[in-house]
This record gives C-alpha cells, structure tokens and sequence, in this order.
C-alpha cells in the first residue's frame, strides 16, 4: 500500500496504514485469528482517527477492502468515503478454481486444521518484473511476503464475507470500487454484488484492464491512487461546501 500512501499524502492527506493482526510475524499466526478480531482492529483505528479529523475516509486492497465495506456498514455516513480495491466478497478468482467451490466441504475436513494453502504464480501480479521480486522475498520464514497461508484463515475471511455481504445495504457512504478485470483472486462478481446491493447510497467503480489482484503494485498503480486521490478529494470538498 505504500505507493498508493504516498500519493494520496502528496494530495494533502494524512494516511495511516494498519498493520492487521496475524500479519508481520509469521504465516502460521494467522490460523488463530477470527474475522472479528480483524474487524476489531479496523474499527479502533477509524475510531481514533475520527476523534482526531473533521472526517475520514478508507480504503483497502482485498481483506482491507473488505474491511472498508465493514466500516461502512457499522459506522454509516461517519465513513466519508470507501474505496475498496480487488474485493474478495467471493474467492472466485481463475487462479483458485476450487477454494470458493469446496470451502464449505474442506471446513468439515482435517483439511481445515492442517493445510496452508501455497502462494504461486502470478502472486496476484501482472508485471513480470514485479512479480519476480515478489516471488524473491517469498519464504516460509518471511514476516512480511507469506508464502503461505492457512486455510483457517481463508474461513474467517469467509465469514466476514458472508456478514459483509448480508449488510451491504446498511453502507450510507460513497463507494468507490476498483476491480481488475483479470483478478486471479476474486472476480468482478464482487463488484457486480456490491452494485446490487449498496442502495442507499452512490456507487461507482473502475474496472482494470492490465493489472492482476495486487492491483496497487502492478501494472496500473498510478490509474489506481489517482481514481481514489480524485474521489477522496471530491467528497472531502462535498463537505466542506455543505
């Protein structure tokens, strides 16, 4: 997320990014965190940070994203803006043919305790270059490029999926998805889910047409932070002209 910090601090923001529980530590930590716990996190930071500014917006690139549309949910139009990027709401990517399909099965399954699911090819980039330096840092040991990841968490990421998705239209807050066409982790159903869902409220979304799910290093990052620098700027103004 740092390019896309950065460019929306040259706009004049302050941005904070959230290290999620589970994360920078070690892959196997995160099989013991529920969704809520990460739901936990998301919500005190928002709340600090709108003790602190006139308002806030948020925005995340898949379980942040998903994260985003929880706020949303929760907090109502105290949300200046969403703008979720590659939102997994479903695990229906071409790279994961059969995760989504068999979740519910493998969940009943030793499956559930005992399997890591191994980060491949692409590694949710498009760019070769890109994705051969992440592919590099890669390592069972890495705290920040897992290598792996378990399959309990994807089934906590899948009941925060199921909450979120049940109360989409609760979100007052405008949204804005961004959504690669080509997602190898979840595909645009989730956009085409939160257009039907999200009503009342506005929502917009751009669909990306060379970049894979790391859509805010790949191949289109900057078409990336300058749609959500635009539409952050945009609603920031909507309020202070009210």
């Amino acid at each position: 997320m740092s390019y896309l910090k950065k460019r929306l601090e040259e706009d004049g923001f302050h941005v904070e990014v959230p290290l999620l529980p589970g994360h920078g530590t070690h892959f196997s930590d995160l099989k013991y965190i529920k969704w809520e716990v990460f739901a936990d996190a998301a919500s005190q930071n928002f709340e600090r940070l709108s003790s602190e500014y006139e308002s806030v917006s948020v925005s995340g690139l898949c379980l942040g994203a998903v994260l985003c549309l929880y706020l949303g949910i929760k907090y109502g139009d105290k949300v200046r803006a969403i703008t979720p990027i590659s939102t997994t709401l479903f695990y229906d990517g071409w790279s994961l043919p059969y995760l989504g399909r068999f979740m519910t099965f493998f969940r009943y399954t030793p499956f559930y305790y005992t399997y890591n699911l191994p980060e491949g090819e692409p590694y949710g980039i498009k760019d070769e270059r890109i994705r051969r330096w992440v592919a590099s840092k890669m390592s069972d040991s890495s705290t920040t490029h897992y290598s792996k990841i378990p399959f309990r968490s994807f089934w906590q990421m899948h009941l925060l999926n199921k909450f979120v998705r049940a109360n989409l239209h609760k979100i007052a807050s405008p949204v804005f998805a961004i959504h690669p066409l080509e997602d190898d982790v979840s595909s645009v159903k989730s956009v085409e889910f939160m257009k039907n869902n999200i009503t009342t409220s506005t929502f917009d979304n751009l669909i990306l047409h060379d970049s894979y799910h790391l859509a805010t290093i790949d191949r289109e990052k900057e078409l990336v932070a300058k749609t959500v620098c635009t539409f952050c700027k945009e609603q920031t103004q909507t309020l202070r002209a009210v």
